[in-house]
């Protein structure tokens, strides 16, 4: 009995992988088609926008968009604070001679084997922060392209959507002096715990449940150096 219902669910899966790597599964091929191919990558955009001052969240942020041969586009953002400020142009370079080595003429659903490869020719298993944020942008643009491929939200692709609603959270900022908002804001997290529990309740005030800050005084030489 136990083997019959070993081999019967065996079956059951395998059936779905079969028809999950010939697209049947999301109703995307016909029984005359048989096959269909997979978008290919083609190209890739980078692009790295100076926020406004005072720069709150980060004074550039640094994006990649994927291109497909049949039109597809993926967008993923490589979140690394300050690593590239002043390197823009490497950025740029960068994210462009990755694609050209290791993603360009690769089919965009093969996800999980682009990730590994990423992560094994650029890291030799050795992981950096600036690297694992590019790795993350082009995974993330991988991702938005499987979603719009299968015409589904990406979350079906990671077992279902769990919540209807998201919890978010702000940085207690002081704009007291929009021109001086920055060096307020490290002052009032490092040296001033009065002014930081003023801003907090401020931002209670407005809805918000979750708060965050960074009380390292490294911030605070960093903050200086820019304003």
């Amino acid at each position: 009995m136990a083997i019959a219902l070993i081999s019967r669910n065996l079956y059951y899966c395998l059936t779905i992988i079969e028809r999950f790597s010939s697209g049947q599964l999301f109703g995307l091929v016909s029984k005359d088609e048989g096959t269909i191919a997979m978008p290919k990558l083609s190209a890739v955009r980078s692009f790295v926008i100076e926020t406004a001052p005072p720069h709150k969240g980060g004074r550039f942020w640094y994006f990649v968009k994927l291109e497909t041969d049949d039109g597809l586009e993926g967008w993923g953002e490589t979140a690394v604070l300050g690593c590239f400020t002043g390197l823009e142009n490497g950025y740029e370079a960068l994210v462009q001679d990755i694609f050209n080595t290791h993603l360009k003429g690769e089919e965009a659903v093969d996800r999980e084997r682009l990730y590994q490869k990423l992560y094994q020719k650029l890291t030799h298993l050795h992981p950096d922060y600036s690297t694992f944020g590019i790795i993350s942008a082009f995974d993330t643009a991988l991702w938005d392209i499987c979603g719009k491929h299968y015409q589904t939200p990406v979350y079906n692709l990671l077992g279902g959507k769990f919540r209807d609603r998201i919890r978010t959270y702000t940085y207690v900022y002081d704009d007291a002096d929009p021109d001086n908002s920055l060096r307020a804001t490290a002052m009032a997290w490092t040296n001033d715990p009065d002014r930081l529990a003023e801003l907090a309740v401020s931002y209670v005030d407005k809805g918000f449940t979750g708060l965050k800050f960074d009380p390292l005084f490294d911030g605070v030489l960093r903050c200086r150096a820019r304003c």
